[in-house]
C-alpha cells in the first residue's frame, strides 16, 4: 500500500497494507516530516506504539482536511495538529487545506510532549499528570476496549498510520535526544 515517487513516501489510495514503524523504540526525539493529503483525507503519526496495543496503539498527531473531513466537523480535538480525540490545537493553527503541504513536528522530552504545525507551536501536554490521566478519561481511549494506562508508557515506535486515505510524506527526519 505504500510506494517511493518523486522523493515522496506515498500512501496509496485504500491501501490495505502494512503502515511503516520505526524498528526501535524511542523515548526523547524530534520527529519531524511534511506531509500532504487530497481534500477530504484523513491521516495521522502514531507515537508512543506498543504491539502490545491494538486496537489503540499510542498517541496520535491527526492530519487532516479540517473542512472537507466529517472529523473536522466534530471539533478541534480531531482536526489537523491535535493529540487526537484528547486534546484540541492552538485555535490559531496555521493549517494548509487538502492539496497542499503542512510541516509537522513532535518533540518529547521526559513527560512533556509538543505538537507543531508549519513552524508554529499547536498542543504541549504533560504525560503521567493527573491533569493528562483526566483528559484520556474524557476521551474515547477511556472505553474498556482500549485497556488501562492509555498512553503512559515510557517509549514507544513511531507509526506513519494507514488510514484509507492518499497521503505524501517527504523530508522525515527523527532525532534522538536521549544522547
Amino acid at each position: 500500500g505504500w510506494e517511493v515517487r518523486d522523493g515522496t513516501l506515498h500512501c496509496l489510495p485504500k491501501a490495505k497494507g502494512d503502515q511503516p514503524i520505526t524498528d526501535r523504540k524511542f523515548r526523547d526525539y524530534e520527529f519531524y516530516w511534511e506531509w500532504r493529503i487530497l481534500p477530504g483525507g484523513n491521516n495521522g503519526v502514531k507515537y508512543f506504539v506498543t504491539e502490545d496495543r491494538p486496537k489503540a496503539p499510542g498517541h496520535e498527531y491527526q492530519m487532516l482536511d479540517d473542512e472537507k473531513h466529517p472529523d473536522g466537523k466534530i471539533g478541534p480535538k480531531r482536526q489537523t495538529a491535535s493529540f487526537y480525540d484528547v486534546l484540541p490545537p492552538a485555535a490559531n493553527k496555521p493549517s494548509r487545506p487538502g492539496g497542499e503541504w503542512n510541516a509537522s513536528r513532535i518533540t518529547v522530552r521526559g513527560n512533556h510532549v509538543e505538537h507543531w504545525l508549519n513552524g508554529r507551536l499547536v498542543v504541549s501536554y504533560n504525560r503521567h499528570t493527573d491533569e493528562f490521566r483526566q483528559l484520556v478519561k474524557l476521551s474515547k481511549y477511556s472505553d474498556p476496549k482500549y485497556g488501562k494506562g492509555f498512553g503512559e508508557w515510557e517509549e514507544g515506535h513511531i507509526l506513519l498510520q494507514e488510514h484509507g486515505d492518499e497521503v505524501w510524506f517527504k523530508n522525515v527526519k527523527l532525532r534522538d535526544l536521549s544522547k
